[in-house]
Order: C-alpha cells, then sequence, then structure tokens
C-alpha cells in the first residue's frame, strides 16, 4: 500500500518531466502550476487542517524546535568552515544548505500517506523554518537592511497567513459555510498533483553536479542519518515524529538560489547543492516511508 502510493506522488513529477522534454510544457508553465499550488492548494490543504485539530499551547512548540534545531546545525557548519580556504561566499551557501530546508517539497508526500488531518504538524514546522530561512539565513547571506521585507515574506506569506487564519477560526470555533468548506477542499485536493507535477517540470539534473558538489552533500547526509537514528528511537508521537524525520531528509530550500543572486555570489554552485539534494530526497523518502511504517506495525 505505501509503495503504491509513493508510485502515484511519483508519477506525477514524472509526468510533469517526460513532457517537458517532448516540450509540450515550458519552465514558465511550471511557474504558474508552482504558484498555483503556493497561493492557492498549499494554503486551502493548511486551513483545513489546522482549523479541525484539538489544539493544545503545546503545538506552538512545534516552531521553536524547529528554529532551534536549525540554528544549531548552522551554526556547526559555519564553525567548522570558519578556518577553512574557500570562498567566503561559497562558505554562507553552505551555511544555508545545511540549516534550510524545502518543507514545500515534503507536504505532497505526507499528505499522502498520513492524511490531510495530520499535515497541520508540517506546517507549524514549516513556520518555524520560514522564520529561520527569512530572519537568519537571509539576513546572513544578503544582509540585514531591509527588515520590514523579511518581516512581510515570514507573515505575508500564503501558507502562514493559512496557518494563522485556521489558528483563529479553531480557537474561536467558527463554523465554515458548506459550499465554501466543500470548495476548499477541493482546492486542498490539488496540492500533491500541483506541486510534483511542476517540480518535474523544473527539474535538470546534470551528473556534473556530484563531482562538484558531492562532498558537501554527503556531509550533510551524514548529520542527517545521525538525526533520524535519534530521532526514530525518540518516544514522541508517531506523526510528529514522522513529520519529524521527513524535515531532516528534506531538500535545501530553492530560496537559497534567490539569497545568492541578490548577494551576487555564485548561483550555480548554490544550484547544483540544491539539485542534488532533492535528488536525495527523492531516495530517501521511500526508505524513510519503511521504517515509520514498520514503526506503526502497518
Amino acid at each position: 500500500m505505501l509503495w503504491e502510493k509513493m508510485l502515484v506522488i511519483n508519477l506525477f513529477f514524472v509526468l510533469g518531466f517526460v513532457l517537458k522534454k517532448l516540450r509540450i510544457f515550458k519552465e514558465e508553465d511550471g511557474s504558474v502550476v508552482l504558484k498555483m499550488a503556493f497561493y492557492i492548494f498549499l494554503p486551502a490543504i493548511l486551513f483545513q487542517s489546522i482549523r479541525k485539530v484539538d489544539f493544545t499551547f503545546t503545538y506552538l512548540f512545534y516552531p521553536v524546535i524547529m528554529l532551534v534545531s536549525q540554528l544549531i546545525m548552522s551554526f556547526f557548519a559555519a564553525t567548522f568552515l570558519k578556518n577553512k580556504n574557500m570562498d567566503e561566499g561559497h562558505k554562507k551557501i553552505i551555511v544555508g544548505f545545511f540549516g534550510a530546508a524545502n518543507i514545500g517539497f515534503l507536504y505532497p508526500f505526507y499528505i499522502s500517506i498520513f492524511g490531510e488531518q495530520n499535515v497541520w504538524r508540517l506546517g507549524l514546522l514549516d513556520f518555524g523554518n520560514s522564520i529561520f530561512l527569512y530572519a537568519i539565513i537571509y539576513s546572513y547571506i544578503v544582509g540585514a537592511k531591509k527588515k520590514k521585507d523579511m518581516v512581510k515574506k515570514i507573515f505575508l506569506s500564503p501558507g502562514i497567513m493559512a496557518l494563522i487564519l485556521s489558528l483563529i477560526v479553531n480557537f474561536f470555533h467558527i463554523k465554515i459555510y458548506a459550499p465554501i468548506d466543500t470548495f476548499i477542499s477541493q482546492l486542498a485536493g490539488l496540492t500533491g498533483f500541483a506541486m510534483l507535477f511542476s517540480l518535474g517540470i523544473f527539474f535538470n539534473f546534470k551528473m556534473s553536479e556530484i563531482k562538484k558538489s558531492g562532498k558537501i552533500v554527503l556531509a550533510k547526509e551524514a548529520v542527517k542519518l545521525i538525526l533520524l537514528v535519534l530521532v526514530y528511537h525518540l518516544n514522541i508521537e508517531y506523526y510528529t515524529k514522522a513529520a519529524i524525520m521527513l524535515v531532516i531528509i528534506a531538500p535545501a530550500a530553492s530560496s537559497l538560489l534567490n539569497f545568492s543572486l541578490f548577494a551576487n555570489l555564485d548561483t550555480k554552485f548554490a544550484s547544483k547543492l540544491i539539485s542534488l539534494s532533492m535528488v536525495m530526497a527523492f531516495i530517501e523518502i521511500p526508505i524513510v516511508m519503511y521504517f515509520l511504517q514498520k514503526l506503526s506495525g502497518s
């Protein structure tokens, strides 16, 4: 059952990739689909999931845990690279690569396996990731001249706005008019297809990227393996454990490429790290899902 669900998700990606190769779709078409996923479908599924949860305030520690973990990862990476004979711009990109995750990549997989009702866990972790990405890594790579812009990026992003709105609806027990509820649910159901299909259109991996960026990616893989083993053996709630383990293997945040561009750094280097980390994520997600399934006893 698990492998069938994984196959369906990956076929969305393959479909996008094949249609691009056949020149039926271009990268700009992928941008449209990805924007729809980012601005419409993903917020819809976060809203529907979080507003129906029997919330306790302990859940609000999820973003804090995520933020602290990423700070530790980046701190150790920066400390290790401090005295290395390497371009300073590359050091900044590597620090961001180690700390910032593309959690949006994970939503289709988590939803397909664990259901829409549990995706709020990933959403809260993503909130912490967004704070880290736009308040810490953006400042580190680009500079902190436009603090207002950073605040807007964090709190006015569609996913975070949906999260905050859904918390308000949840806490105040606001009822949603049935046709609107159905409409939002149908939009939410398109999240997996839209995100993976668009990623398939964008995907452009080359073997040369392994040669130039392999050592850095392998170093991060070693850290990820240690973290996965630790979290796997922690006595925490199953769906939370699943969300955290998936976040550990998430590919590097694609925003690193934009930050590198803003700071006039080596965008090709950043792109290679991101692409290779995405390849690793496709390999690792089925493996992690397998161990999680064993843990659940299903």
